[in-house]
């Protein structure tokens, strides 16, 4: 990891810390220059807000879009040069410009930072400690939201070995030095890493740290600890975190729901944690699904799941203000108020209620609680229908098939959000895409070494101690 780090500090590093600085020009940043803009309190604030911003950018390239893109919800367009490979299971270790290098660089150079916060700001505590206090486990919180999506991203599912055994992701938890070598965890040690980042989160929370749908909070540090021990197959956890939730956060309203998405305002009741993208300068999620060009769009696959009635079919047109219609589209990620455009921006969703009432019907689900998981699945049902909970109609015969529908359920309500291509792998399904997809890869069994990104070059010519990914199903 030697020349990653050394290009990390010499190129990247205070991207973050330093947001006000429009150029930095040091002779050894990482030795002297950090340390000194941790004397004073007035730097965390920028910090923070700093790793807030890279945290936007490592979503919007590519966190997302890669589980979309790799999944069977979505047509890509042959013109996409840029997805095209992920979209054919082609990646190489050798982009370092694609999703397979800039995930990589990005996700560890924002780890990267928040370290230096992690150990520099302490130090400020005797100046602000409730200050210091909540921006360190926001800080927490970021690093282990990060090291969760890279583990998803480069490393299998954790049930992919019986005792999760096998490679993660390295983790990068104090400041590195130059002469450090990095080699991967396993998936065990790192979601151990992860959770005990989210503990340590939560411990550093004041009493009175203010919500705010924009920044970690306890609430968040929950959200993310479900999806976690859902993954896991913690079901007695993850449905106790999430009817939790389900308690503090309510579903949007039915009329509000395309808004949600929309427009600035989201929807106070249910988000829970959300990138604000004001002032962003990304826009590849936009580009993506740009209504009136897009090189992406939902599958026949998901279009058929939804009734004529579903408001969540609603985010797959658009009557544009000339009068021009648009349909097979998608406008989770497109601002479409009657404001200047330096205004508006799209606030892609990281957690909210709805993800809850899921991760609760499929967590009772599995500990066989049927009724209860019936319930969250009406609920939803119901808002999307405009009909009472009674009305809605569940036929299925046992858990296997109440599976199913919560299944169909996770692909209406989060389509495009970045679940999907892990949804089916931790499940240990089959990928199944429709005859509509233009590519010949239609059908991907579990398990299989597509299911992760190779570790991209940057990273292996520096460091002959990381492991790489298998290359064949023959050295899984």
């Amino acid at each position: 990891m030697k020349k990653f780090i050394k290009t990390l500090l010499l190129t990247f590093s205070l991207s973050s810390l330093f947001v006000s600085c429009h150029f930095l020009e040091v002779e050894q940043l990482g030795k002297s220059d950090i340390p000194s803009f941790f004397s004073d309190i007035d730097s965390v604030d920028p910090a923070v807000r700093g790793a807030y911003n890279l945290l936007y950018s490592l979503y919007d390239h590519y966190l997302i879009t890669y589980p979309e893109v790799t999944g069977d919800l979505l047509y890509l367009s042959a013109t996409n040069t840029e997805w095209w490979k992920q979209y054919e299971f082609t990646s190489s270790f050798e982009e370092e410009t694609s999703p397979v290098g800039v995930i990589w660089k990005r996700g560890y150079n924002l780890v990267m930072d928040l370290d230096y916060m992690l150990t520099l700001a302490p130090k400020l505590r005797e100046q602000n400690q409730e200050l210091v206090d909540n921006a360190l486990a926001q800080a927490y919180f970021i690093r282990a939201l990060t090291f969760f999506q890279l583990c998803n991203v480069y490393g299998q599912t954790y049930s992919f070995t019986n005792d999760a055994s096998h490679w993660g992701i390295g983790l990068m938890t104090s400041i590195p030095t130059i002469t450090d070598h990095m080699v991967r965890a396993s998936v065990k040690d790192t979601y151990a890493q992860i959770l005990s980042d989210i503990q340590s989160a939560r411990e550093l929370f004041t009493d009175n740290y203010t919500f705010d749908r924009y920044k970690a909070s306890p609430y968040a540090c929950d959200a993310l600890e479900a999806r976690i021990r859902l993954y896991m197959g913690d079901y007695e956890e993850a449905y106790r975190l999430a009817s939790g939730l389900i308690g503090r956060f309510s579903l949007a309203p039915r009329d509000q729901y395309v808004a949600m998405f929309t427009t600035r305002a989201g929807s106070p009741e249910e988000d829970i944690f959300r990138l604000n993208g004001y002032q962003q300068t990304g826009n590849t999620l936009q580009k993506l699904y740009k209504y009136d060009n897009p090189s992406a769009r939902p599958s026949q696959k998901l279009k058929s799941l939804f009734d004529a009635s579903d408001v969540r079919a609603r985010l797959f047109r658009y009557d544009a203000k000339d009068g021009a219609h648009y349909s097979d589209i998608c406008m989770k990620f497109y601002c479409t108020e009657d404001i200047v455009d330096e205004e508006k921006h799209y606030d892609p969703v990281v957690f909210r209620a709805s993800e809850m009432y899921l991760i609760a019907a499929e967590s009772a689900c599995k500990l066989n609680r049927l009724q209860e998981a019936e319930g969250y699945i009406r609920k939803l049902e119901a808002r999307a229908l405009g009909i009472s909970e009674t009305a809605v109609q569940l036929s299925y015969s046992g858990a296997d098939q109440l599976m199913e529908l919560i299944d169909k359920e996770r692909m209406k309500e989060l389509c495009f959000e970045g679940h999907r291509l892990y949804d089916i792998t931790r499940r240990h399904d089959a990928l199944k895409r429709d005859s509509g997809f233009n590519t010949q890869v239609l059908t991907i069994n579990y398990p299989d070494y597509r299911f992760v990104l190779q570790i991209p070059i940057i990273e292996t010519e520096a460091n002959p101690d990381i492991q790489q990914n298998p290359t064949s199903n023959a050295d899984l």
